[in-house]
């Protein structure tokens, strides 16, 4: 942000709004941090009413799991052992999950699977939607 604000007075000085442009476009964000986990699978079983998952980190690593059913427009299921997990380094978290409160298939599912950083947008891992 210092740089950013040095530019932005040079340019004022010289009168110029390129040199903003050409700094503000060379000037370097916030890196994304590389995932050090690994989705190895993921799916839904709507006829089920499951989803399952396998996660394995190689360093330690926060990883968020959203398991979702609908049944009709309204009726929406959180999946039992969704939700947030604290990995260690090379644990593999595995999951097979099923909604017993509701009978027949699912009509839609998502699951989504995140490894969360303490700062910055988290990874997407594994996206899954029927």
């Amino acid at each position: 942000m210092k740089a950013i604000t040095t530019v932005r007075r040079i340019a004022a000085a010289v009168g110029s709004a390129a040199v903003v442009s050409a700094a503000l476009i060379a000037a370097p964000t916030a890196a994304q941090a590389t995932p050090t986990c690994t989705a190895t699978y993921a799916d839904i079983d709507l006829p089920n009413r499951a989803a399952y998952w396998s996660v394995t980190c190689t360093t330690a690593a926060r990883v968020y799991v959203d398991a979702q059913l609908w049944y009709d427009n309204t009726t929406l299921v959180n999946l039992p052992d969704a939700g947030a997990r604290q990995l260690a380094a090379n644990e593999t978290w595995t999951v097979y999950t099923q909604d017993a409160t509701h009978t027949g298939a699912a009509w839609h599912g998502v699951l989504h699977i995140v490894q969360e950083y303490p700062s910055g947008p988290p990874a997407v891992l594994a996206h899954v939607v029927k």
